[in-house]
């Protein structure tokens, strides 16, 4: 549980963040008659400007990232697909040919680790992206 501010009577819900918990009380201990919005810094144009450039440079960043990720994983997949059709047949055609076939579970696991990473980063950067847009 999160310490209340001085200025909220009741609980309002999970929507009052930590964050803003811990500035208003900051702001109720250093300065008993200001906030944090009577700075002058935060009321200016620039500071709005410079914020909104900021998040709008997130979040084609993370536009991006998901995109290049959402792509590296279609590739791997269909390669990944490919690769083991030729080992299911260099496997076959060494056993025809009565040669012992060699081990390639390592390099299937690599693979398969390397899909699920890519799967993850995806849904963070999905998330991360949703975040930006929501913003």
């Amino acid at each position: 549980m999160f310490p209340l501010p001085l200025k909220v009577r009741r609980y309002q819900g999970p929507h009052s963040s930590c964050l803003l918990t811990a500035g208003s009380n900051i702001a109720t201990s250093t300065n008993k008659h200001r906030n944090l919005s009577d700075n002058h810094f935060h009321r200016t144009i620039i500071y709005n400007h410079i914020k909104c450039v900021l998040n709008f440079t997130s979040g084609l960043l993370s536009m991006f990232f998901f995109a290049s990720v959402g792509t590296a994983f279609i590739l791997g997949y269909i390669l990944t697909k490919i690769l083991l059709r030729f080992q299911y047949k260099m496997t076959l055609l060494l056993i025809f040919m009565d040669r012992q076939p060699f081990e390639l579970k390592l390099m299937n696991d690599v693979f398969i680790f390397c899909l699920h990473v890519m799967l993850l980063l995806i849904g963070g950067f999905g998330s991360l992206s949703i975040f930006f847009v929501e913003m």
